[in-house]
This record gives C-alpha cells, sequence and structure tokens, in this order.
C-alpha cells in the first residue's frame, strides 16, 4: 500500500498545476500599473525625478508623460531602460541609485515591452 502524501506535497502539487498560465492567456500589463507600484515609489521620489527635482531634467511624478517620454524618446526601443535597471548601462548609472529594483519588478517592466510597451 503507498503512503498518502503529505498535505504540503498535494498544495504544491495544486500550485505548479494552477499557477503556470500561458502568455497568450494572461492580462497584459497596463503602464499605469507600473507606474503607481514601481515607477512613482522608486524613482519619481523627492531626491531623484519628481516634479520638484526632476534630476538630469527628468520629470516621472506623472504617468501619462512618464510613458510618452519612455516610449517616445527610445529608452523602450533601444533597451537602454532594462540596462539601466540592471546596472548594465553604457552610458548612465544604475538606477534607482540606491539599490536595484527586485527581479520581479524588473520582469514585470520587461514584458510590458515585449507586449508592445502600451501607454493606453
Amino acid at each position: 500500500m503507498l503512503a498518502k502524501p503529505p498535505p504540503f506535497a498535494a498544495l504544491l502539487c495544486a500550485a505548479l498545476a494552477t499557477g503556470c498560465v500561458a502568455a497568450e492567456e494572461r492580462e497584459a500589463v497596463e503602464f499605469d500599473f507600473l507606474h503607481a507600484t514601481i515607477i512613482a515609489p522608486s524613482c519619481a521620489t523627492s531626491n531623484c525625478h519628481s516634479a520638484m527635482t526632476a534630476q538630469k531634467n527628468l520629470d516621472l511624478s506623472d504617468a501619462a508623460a512618464t510613458c510618452d517620454t519612455l516610449v517616445e524618446g527610445g529608452w523602450v526601443e533601444d533597451g537602454v531602460l532594462i540596462s539601466i535597471l540592471h546596472g548594465d548601462a553604457t552610458f548612465f548609472p544604475a538606477m534607482p541609485p540606491d539599490g536595484p529594483l527586485p527581479q520581479g519588478q524588473i520582469a514585470l517592466i520587461s514584458r510590458w515591452i515585449e507586449e508592445g510597451a502600451s501607454c493606453e
């Protein structure tokens, strides 16, 4: 007779079976979400890229203006944004300067880019 698996094993199997979602089935990443949860708290702070300080003349406090800047300015298409976030950009320092974003946040920004970097 086979032993009954521990409860955590059953939960792990269920999580693995339902947790993987095909790319075409997952919801698109919306820029407003990225801005509110990652960019505004990590970049548009009082010491960096806020409306008041705008280091390097870059104000990231407004979602629509930020998206236009990133997309129309070539930051997305040329891979500059992701290079800066990973800290391997040739002409730019790693951002944010006080430490890198968590890999999950960078992955979410990368996914937004892969999905077409829509500002809608």
